[in-house]
């Protein structure tokens, strides 16, 4: 488990990441953020993917809509890169949820 605290405007946000289980190349992460009396709880669920060049992932979003999104970890150029809003637009300023989820689960060994 990964626990992270960042201030914003809003004020403090915490955010831990729990990787679940490991199964055949794919693994569930559950994401909880809380700010003030507000908490969050998202889960994922993350797929290796096959890459030319550095390590690619599929996170896919378990809920009704079932947003997904795609991970390069080691990108050219030593960077990470995700194609959600915040990984196409501010990835220069601090690596978006998915990218620190992927991050997580190598450094537990699920994946």
């Amino acid at each position: 488990m990964a626990t992270a605290t960042r201030n914003t405007k809003a004020g403090q946000i915490t955010r831990s990441i729990t990787v679940s289980f490991a199964l055949a190349g794919r693994c569930e992460v559950c994401v909880r953020e809380t700010q003030g009396n507000n908490t969050t709880t998202d889960t994922y669920l993350l797929s290796r993917q096959p890459s030319d060049f550095g390590i690619a992932f599929q996170v896919r979003k378990m809920d009704a809509e079932g947003e997904s999104y795609d991970v390069l970890l080691n990108a050219p150029g030593g960077r990470h890169s995700c194609d959600c809003k915040w990984g196409t637009y501010k990835s220069h300023i601090k690596p978006c949820r998915h990218v620190e989820m992927a991050i997580q689960a190598l450094r537990e060994r699920k994946l």
